[in-house]
């Protein structure tokens, strides 16, 4: 529980943003979407298969984004341009995330969205907006999110 606070927190504490500051939000970033997508991949049975589609190309893309754009460059940046260091850290930091995952999982017992969850993810949208198609598609996921919470509410198989 203590974690799961913790990465509230961070997420949700938006005022200064050093590049070290963002790097440490985007990382929380992505493990909101991958636990996102991990529910994605074994989604209640009353979630619609096209909008669940439309739900994680958006978030795929966007964790992308965050890799390629934002964290790739600023490690590599950090270990001074030495890829085999970059990738050595990559491989702790994705050790990290799945402990962030596996807090949210425990907080999230159920595979269903709910709003927080969306909010989570577009304060990460807005904390380091994709370029303008990305940000289509993340407004597009999130904005089906929202709509399959007021269709499918919980507790409604």
């Amino acid at each position: 529980m203590k974690k799961f606070i913790l990465s509230l927190f961070l997420v949700f504490n938006v005022q200064q943003t050093t590049a070290t500051e963002l790097l440490n939000k985007m990382f929380i970033c992505q493990s909101w979407l991958d636990f996102v997508e991990g529910n994605i991949a074994s989604p209640p049975p009353k979630y619609d298969k096209k909008r669940l589609t439309l739900i994680r190309t958006g978030l795929e893309n966007f964790n992308r984004y965050i890799q390629t754009e934002i964290i790739d460059p600023d490690v590599l940046a950090r270990v001074g341009g030495d890829k085999a260091l970059a990738n050595q850290v990559q491989v702790k930091l994705d050790e990290k995330k799945a402990l962030l995952v596996d807090s949210l999982e425990d907080h999230y017992p159920h595979n269903d969205f709910k709003f927080d969850q969306v909010m989570a993810l577009n304060d990460c949208g807005l904390l380091s907006p994709p370029p303008a198609a990305g940000f289509d598609e993340l407004r597009v996921s999130l904005d089906t999110m929202i709509d399959m919470l007021n269709i499918y509410p919980r507790g409604m198989d």
